[in-house]
């Protein structure tokens, strides 16, 4: 996809709200959580949230995935149970991104209880227009190429079979799916993964600004800030 111009972003609502979606391992977070990404002590204009993925052990209750989706499911939902009352465009999820760990194969590590549960949770999501994107992570194991050079995963034939692999088993396009080198072990960030980061996250936040745009007659300057969650109720 082709990278925008600035000066066309401008005018574009202030707000997004992106929702990374664990695809498979859960056991690190059972709940629903916000971020705020902080440059020289603001918050840009956007947020993060995440939440528990899918697995066998764990169904998913789509009335959470829908409270998480409309906006009334509050962060830090496993400890708060309080659900917003009335939630605004700003509290609604924009994009959301299903995140995969690339050396999993999906034709046999995805049961069909999973495969049930994706397809349902998707289904929400195209009834709601949420653009729908795949984080796909770790990609430096996929070849000793890439893992030398990060700047050969366009080129990697090993990464192009994977991004298929998952367009197909998620049933959606091959240009959502965002390679990406796991960095939770680097001590010191290279260039190479500062640029795939970036990349990303500006993909994630153009699919953001595609929904915000389809809903503009919703969005007005006072649903733009922030709610006051002490204000919010129990559903």
């Amino acid at each position: 996809m082709p990278v925008p111009n600035v000066a066309q972003e401008i005018y574009l609502p202030p707000w997004r709200k992106i929702d990374l979606l664990e695809k498979l391992k859960s056991t690190w977070n059972a709940g629903f959580n916000s971020y705020s990404i902080i440059s020289n002590g603001r918050s840009l204009r956007f947020r993060i949230c995440d939440c528990r993925g899918f697995d066998d052990a764990h169904g998913v209750d789509m009335r959470d995935i829908e409270a998480m989706l409309d906006g009334s499911m509050m962060n830090k939902y496993k400890d708060n149970p309080l659900h917003r009352r009335d939630p605004t465009m700003h509290d609604r999820i924009h994009c959301v991104v299903f995140v995969v760990d690339a050396n999993n194969d999906p034709d046999y590590i995805m049961s069909e209880h999973i495969q049930e549960q994706i397809k349902e949770t998707q289904e929400l999501m195209n009834e709601k227009d949420i653009p729908q994107l795949i984080l796909m992570n770790k990609i430096d194991g996929l070849s000793e190429s890439v893992k030398r050079d990060l700047s050969s995963i366009f080129h990697s034939k090993e990464v192009k079979d994977r991004v298929e692999k998952l367009s197909h088993s998620l049933r959606l396009p091959s240009y959502t799916v965002l390679p990406m080198k796991n960095i939770d072990t680097e001590q010191c960030m290279d260039i190479n993964v500062n640029i795939l980061a970036l990349y990303n996250l500006r993909q994630m936040l153009r699919a953001a600004n595609d929904y915000l745009l389809n809903y503009l007659d919703e969005f007005t300057v006072d649903k733009c800030e922030p709610t006051d969650e002490k204000s919010s109720d129990t559903m």
